[in-house]
């Protein structure tokens, strides 16, 4: 009862929040700063995170779970939440390193914050994410109707 409620409850008011997120820093004046584009991606990430990860287990109270019975949507859909949570942490510490070098007296660490070195590391850490993470994605089977990482050790 309370995952049926109180989940759904949790990804509507959770998915109102990212969206108005979303819609404020879309603006363009918004998308000149780099942190403003670090929590930008984060958001995105966290809108991917929360609609793969917990939609499916309030689904599968009422209809057949899939993660469970398809190996291939197991192992898709931990990839594709796993690999977005770690983006998502990656640009909460790159907005906080952000902020950090633009209050920074030294020249040099200053110069960290800008447009296209944001953009540049964005990019770089959505590719790094998406291949580190495949490895984990393999390690998923199911055994008795539940998708998990089993050690035969």
């Amino acid at each position: 009862m309370l995952t049926r409620y109180g989940m759904s409850t949790y990804v509507a008011f959770r998915n109102l929040g990212n969206l108005l997120t979303l819609a404020v820093f879309s603006q363009s004046e918004q998308l000149k700063s780099p942190c403003s584009l670090y929590l930008l991606s984060m958001t995105i990430c966290n809108l991917i995170c929360l609609n793969v990860g917990i939609i499916p287990i309030i689904y599968s109270l009422d209809h057949i779970d899939i993660s469970s019975q398809f190996v291939i949507v197991c192992q898709i859909q931990f990839y594709i939440r796993h690999s977005f949570f770690q983006m998502m942490r990656t640009y909460k510490v790159l907005a906080c390193i952000d902020r950090y070098a633009i209050c920074s007296v030294n020249v040099n660490i200053r110069s960290f914050s800008k447009r296209k070195i944001a953009i540049y590391l964005i990019i770089i850490f959505v590719l790094f994410w998406l291949t580190t993470v495949i490895f984990f994605g393999w390690s998923r089977t199911i055994e008795n109707g539940s998708c998990n990482i089993y050690n035969d050790l």
